[in-house]
This record gives structure tokens, sequence and C-alpha cells, in this order.
């Protein structure tokens, strides 16, 4: 039996900064179906459907066949799915949050670092790196000594007499760039370069050397259950990293307003934005209605048979439903 996708498209007529107005009406709708590989495109403020890419169209997905399904692929802008739109099984519109998810708060993109809710858990994510073993010195204390728990070690793209820095001189490196900030349920880590001054690499957070782990960013981890989440975009005073428990708390609220407990400092974020909280061992993220969307970015997803799923790209909106013809 063939099967016929129905996608529903709407449009913001707007163009700002990749953002979908939720509560705008000046929007262009359209509904098309599919029964084949195609690509779906944006001709100014039209959603339309090719066989091929031109020149002249913003590519926003690919919808292929996979087996007995339907693969969506991104093309030329991510893909998101819209937090605001999916359901959990008390109907609420919720996220089970994931490590290294990026989440999407108005024009501001955060990458979930680190979900601990349990004390055995070990997700730390960490670079694997060079060890010196030719007596060569550190760029920054020039000696070339080294202990086990302090070796000489190369973590970003500097060579020559550049190439390696102590663990404790690259830590000093990293917390002389900080400024930390604490309220009840947050501290907030904030940096305006977290990289190299020569090459210009960012500093990992994290490194592992011959087996062995080394935390560079020293950061305060409070009692579990906590998450960390770290800006990837540079609007307005957000690079950093938030870390948030929920030991004294059900929830966190996310927004511009003073009522938040995370604060994200940005127009495009709303006064009470989106709330994470932890129940039955998971971390939930729910919209709390925002203007411009809580989102989470996906590489690929596949379609399942009479559910819709909301995607964003740009400003647009779509709207997916797989049936049987």
């Amino acid at each position: 039996m063939k099967k016929t996708i129905t996608l529903k498209s709407k449009t913001w007529k707007r163009d700002s900064h990749g953002l979908f107005d939720y509560e705008s009406k000046e929007t262009q709708k359209h509904k098309l179906m599919i029964q084949e590989n195609s690509y779906v495109i944006r001709k100014n403020d039209t959603v339309e459907l090719e066989k091929s890419l031109g020149s002249t169209s913003t590519g926003l997905a690919y919808i292929v066949s996979s087996g007995s399904s339907y693969k969506i692929l991104p093309l030329s802008e991510p893909l998101w799915k819209v937090v605001r739109d999916l359901k959990d099984e008390s109907s609420n519109k919720a996220y089970i949050l994931k490590q290294n998810d990026t989440l999407k708060f108005g024009r501001v993109k955060y990458v979930v670092k680190e979900l601990r809710s349990s004390p055995s858990e070990d997700m730390v994510n960490a670079k694997e790196i060079e060890v010196d073993t030719e007596g060569s010195s550190c760029k920054i204390c020039l000696s070339e000594v080294t202990e086990p728990d302090n070796p000489l070690v190369s973590c970003c793209h500097c060579a020559g007499t550049m190439k390696y820095i102590h663990v404790q001189c690259l830590r000093m490196c990293v917390a002389a760039l900080m400024t930390v900030k604490n309220n009840e349920k947050c501290i907030t880590y904030t940096w305006k370069s977290m990289s190299c001054s020569l090459c210009g690499e960012p500093f990992p957070n994290a490194v592992r050397a011959n087996g062995t782990l080394y935390h560079i960013l020293s950061v305060q981890r409070p009692e579990i259950p906590y998450f960390i989440i770290e800006a990837s975009s540079t609007h307005g005073n957000n690079r950093g990293m938030q870390i948030v428990s929920l030991k004294n708390s059900e929830s966190v609220m996310l927004g511009r307003g003073h009522d938040s407990d995370m604060r994200i400092s940005d127009i495009s974020v709303s006064r009470l934005h989106a709330r994470i909280k932890f129940h039955q061992g998971q971390f939930i993220l729910e919209d709390h209605n925002s203007k411009f969307g809580t989102l989470v970015q996906v590489n690929e997803i596949e379609l399942v048979p009479n559910e819709h799923l909301a995607l964003q790209c740009g400003r647009s909106l779509l709207t997916f439903k797989l049936k049987n013809s």
C-alpha cells in the first residue's frame, strides 16, 4: 500500500535571524502531498516541492523513502524539532533531554554538556590529546618538569615550541577568562572567548591523555540531580555555561525576565520561555508558549505513521503526517 505524506507549511513573512513567530498571523500557508522522494524548498515566502535543487530557492528538507517509511534530512539550514508541538503521556508540551542535544531558545543556542541523575554516571565528553614524550617545555611556565597529575599536553593547533602546555597552566588560563555568578538554583560561568590566544582553537572542557581524564574547566558541581548547558551562540552576553541544580526544586524556569531561575538576556527570548524539570530520573524540557519557540536540533528523523511531526527550518514551520493512501 502506497504511503502519502501531508505537508502543511507556514512561513513568517519577516526574515529575522532565522526565527519563526508562533504568535504572528502574518504567515504564508501551503498544503502539499508527497508520494516520492522530494526536496522541500522555499521561494520567497512560498514552500514548494522539487525533484532537484535550484539556485534561486532555499532548500529546507529532503524527503527520502526508507523501507516502508520516509526520512526527513536537513539541507542548507538546520532542522529543529518544535517542543511546543510534542506531547508526553500527560499531554504536556515536553521533550526528554539527552546529552549533546543542541537547544534553541529564540535565537540563542545551547548544547547539553552533562545530565547527572546518579552518582555512578560518568558522562563527561573529553577530547583525546597528545602527551609530550620528548622533554619539551610548557609554553606558559617554560618548565620541562612533568608530574602524573600535571603532564605536558597538546590541546590546540599550536606547533613547535608553542605546542605543549601543562594541564595546570591550561586550567589557570581558562580560569582567568571566566566570571562566576550564583543564585539559589543556578551557577553561571561566562566568558568572552574561551580559546587559545595564539591559534584561536577553543579550549576543551576536559581532556583524556594516556587513559587519564583531566577536567580543564574547573566548575563547581552541585549535588545531584543537576544539568549543565553551554551557550554555543554569541548573541549578547550569552557565551558561557549554566550549571543548574534540581535537588531542592522540581523544576527551573528559563527566560529573559527577572522571575526566571536561569536568565537568558536576549530580546528573542520570552520573559518566561521554557521550563526544565526532573521527573522519574529524566530531565524534561517544556515550552512555555514562547513567542519564538523552544527547539531541539535534529540531523535526520523518521516519520511515524499517523503521528504528526512539526519541524522548524528558518522562518518556515513544516508539519508532516504520514498516512496510507
